[in-house]
């Protein structure tokens, strides 16, 4: 059924053998095949041909197809010179062509209408020269060593600072936990990605497990801690009920999604990107286990970051902005009730003043929406310069310095989460709370978080009452000589009074125990 041509020799063009060429009438269209010799090598796949190439050091075989490729007609098997980089095929209007295996030294270029032309090859003769490797592994070194060290050195202070029992209680929280397991994840991905060999070797595909696996666990983690934030704050969960939670989830998915990958080989030496990473001959099918192990649920784990973000910041706005409007609504109550004169300034609720006013509730806006950003330009960055040199390839000096954005992106994200864990809030508290006891100074308790009652604990209900009163319940600092406990009243608009004494001891309680849950 196949007939097989076999020739010699170093002629760029190979002259057909009769006695071995199939019948006229299997024959497709006229087809020579060309190999330009000193030639810098072209295109490695272009769609819609007639023909599969099949590479096979040192000869590489053509097979002619008929129709879509249903039967084979006949083969080439040719030797390639040694002075050839590139060969190219000359022949009838392409229909089918199957991708060339990355792992060649030498490529191919099918031309449907004759040897490829001189702008062809200015345009397509572009490959990555172990210069170009180098100097992009050069770069994303330095960027990878910088942050790994700060990263570690945020680990250290916390250590260190954590030795003050004082100190200790600002770090008691669910959030600031979850961000040194980040921050330690970030350091071990630092150091996968700056041992991570820059050629083929043989643990090219262990380096390439160790960067995916660390960046896994540092992108949830930091997930969670949106996650928990809303959990708690808008929907008045427990956070430390929910911690074991985050890191069951974080470990087993990250588990899963490069367990498999690795067991099945699917790492090693990538030829488009030069580097180690996804690693699978066919594109189609390195596509698709880039997007279903890596590039879905990084981009999934940014998103649900930012939108658990996106209802914080807007849960504290409304929160903010009822708690203003309660107060001007309890204020003329109380006036019009005849009881207890109060001013403005002792009418409005003790909360609400320390909300508007007190820093680290600024502090804490910003750092809540720092992630998010971080999380974005990173994230959906490196998503994006990983897909799109997976489709469209390494081909032009355009692309090349896309894939050096790339590898700079992914060195400096552990720079971006290590400066933003050195002004965590939790940790700025603790050194404040630390040298305040070095300089012999009375620490006086900040009430920040409880200002707050958060969605369990409103700070404010309106509720309609049968016979058309409406009950409002307000925080009142009643000021009789010198006490200085908040009384929480209930205040209808029959001017009735309901108190219940809070003392500081109380808030205090309360303020612990909301800050650990954050």
């Amino acid at each position: 059924m196949y007939s097989t041509r076999r020739t010699s020799g170093s002629h760029p063009l190979i002259p057909p053998d009769p006695a071995l060429s199939p019948p006229a009438s299997v024959l497709p269209p006229p087809a020579s095949v060309l190999v330009p010799p000193d030639s810098p090598f072209l295109h490695r796949r272009i769609p819609d041909s007639r023909f599969i190439v099949a590479p096979r050091a040192p000869h590489i075989t053509i097979q002619f197809l008929q129709g879509k490729g249903s039967l084979d007609l006949f083969s080439l098997d040719l030797p390639l010179p040694a002075s050839c980089e590139s060969a190219s095929v000359q022949g009838s209007p392409l229909q089918k062509l199957n991708d060339l295996p990355r792992n060649l030294t030498s490529y191919l270029r099918l031309a449907p209408f004759g040897p490829p032309t001189a702008q062809s090859m200015s345009s397509d003769s572009y490959t990555i020269t172990d210069a170009e490797i180098a100097v992009a592994g050069v770069l994303a070194y330095a960027c990878t060593i910088p942050g790994t060290i700060v990263c570690g050195l945020v680990l250290i202070a916390y250590g260190l600072t954590a030795l003050s029992p004082i100190a200790r209680k600002s770090f008691d929280r669910v959030s600031f936990r979850l961000l040194v397991y980040s921050l330690v994840f970030n350091v071990l991905f630092g150091i996968a990605y700056a041992a991570t060999p820059t050629s083929p070797s043989k643990g090219c595909d262990v380096g390439a497990f160790a960067v995916n696996f660390t960046l896994c666990f540092a992108t949830f983690f930091t997930t969670c801690i949106a996650i928990n934030l809303q959990l708690v704050l808008v929907h008045g969960y427990n956070g430390q009920n929910l911690e074991k939670y985050y890191l069951i989830g974080t470990t087993l998915l990250s588990l899963a999604l490069n367990i498999p990958t690795v067991a099945l080989h699917q790492f090693g030496w990538n030829e488009l990107s030069a580097t180690c990473w996804y690693s699978n001959p066919d594109d189609k099918a390195r596509l698709r286990w880039i997007i279903g192990t890596q590039s879905f649920w990084i981009s999934l784990a940014a998103t649900i970051e930012t939108i658990c973000s996106s209802v914080v910041l807007a849960w504290m706005y409304h929160f903010q902005r009822d708690i203003k409007t309660l107060n001007r609504s309890a204020e003329s109550t109380v006036e019009k009730s005849g009881g207890t004169k109060h001013t403005k300034s002792t009418t409005k609720s003790r909360r609400s003043s320390l909300l508007s006013h007190d820093p680290r509730y600024k502090t804490i806006i910003l750092r809540i929406a720092l992630y998010p950003i971080v999380s974005l330009m990173m994230n959906f960055s490196t998503v994006i310069l990983d897909l799109n040199m997976s489709i469209v390839g390494v081909n032009t000096q355009a692309d090349y310095r896309l894939l050096v954005a790339d590898l700079i992106l992914y060195g400096l994200r552990t720079l971006a989460y290590g400066l933003l864990a050195a002004s965590d809030p939790s940790f700025v508290n603790a050194l404040r709370e630390v040298h305040v006891i070095k300089a012999g100074k009375t620490i006086v308790s900040d009430r920040t978080i409880t200002a707050m009652e958060f969605a369990s604990k409103k700070p404010a209900t309106v509720q309609s009452q049968a016979g058309g009163a409406t009950v409002m319940e307000a925080d009142l600092e009643l000021q009789q000589g010198s006490s200085s406990d908040a009384t929480t009243s209930e205040v209808s608009s029959e001017g009735q009074i309901d108190s219940r004494l809070s003392t500081p001891e109380d808030e205090e309680k309360e303020m612990r125990n909301i800050a650990r849950q954050l």
